[in-house]
């Protein structure tokens, strides 16, 4: 029968995957993206406490995070968040199953102190290891769940990590590996020029300015 779905919409349906269909709804051509944008998002600092990052990723469920760096106006003592990029939620997962952390907010900690205190705690001491986070924030995917890209979402996953109460308190810093160049639209853009977007680049998240 003609009216009988596709295999692949059947698993689709059955998996509960999320889809967008081949083209926009027509009430996309009445709305912007500030319609559909998300408010209150969670973000990060660009050098964060690795307790703060587990406590966040375990209460939700987001997929990827705004990093942002923060000034303070001289005038009213008022905290300023200016925008810097985006971070993956497997990333994150990666940076702290890794121990990439340091036990000040300024910087790496020397080699000298990290040999004293490697309770658990990695530095970034050559190009090569930085390299080696990136490729296994590449293949987070492929090596725990191919087929599935919500497993990084599970708050389990994350308790596992297993981080002890030294690892809460240092400091993770986020500016190798955060997307500095992700797609922003303003919150006037047509929300069909955005869907269009997200269906033909194959996008997860975009930046409403």
């Amino acid at each position: 029968p003609r009216d009988l779905a596709p295999l692949s919409r059947i698993a689709i349906d059955l998996k509960e995957m999320p889809f967008l269909h081949r083209e926009p709804a027509q009430d996309m051509a009445v709305r912007t993206a500030a319609d559909a944008m998300t408010t209150g998002v969670k973000k990060f600092r660009m050098v964060e406490l690795a307790g703060h990052l587990e406590n966040t990723l375990q209460e939700c469920s987001h997929n990827g995070f705004p990093v942002c760096t923060v000034e303070t106006d001289p005038a009213s003592g008022e905290e300023r968040w200016l925008f810097e990029g985006i971070i993956l939620r497997t990333q994150l997962l990666v940076i702290l199953s890794r121990r990439v952390l340091t036990d000040t907010q300024r910087g790496l900690i020397p080699q000298e102190q990290a040999d004293l205190t490697r309770s658990r705690l990695n530095t970034l001491t050559s190009l090569e290891q930085m390299m080696e986070v990136d490729q296994a924030m590449r293949q987070y995917h492929h090596r725990h769940n191919f087929y599935s890209r919500s497993v990084s979402s599970d708050a389990q996953k994350v308790a596992h990590i297993g981080l002890t109460p030294a690892d809460r308190i240092a400091f993770a810093d986020l500016s190798p590996y955060i997307n500095v160049a992700p797609l922003t639209v303003r919150e006037n853009c047509p929300l069909g020029r955005v869907f269009t977007h997200f269906r033909t680049m194959g996008l997860r998240h975009a930046v409403v300015s």
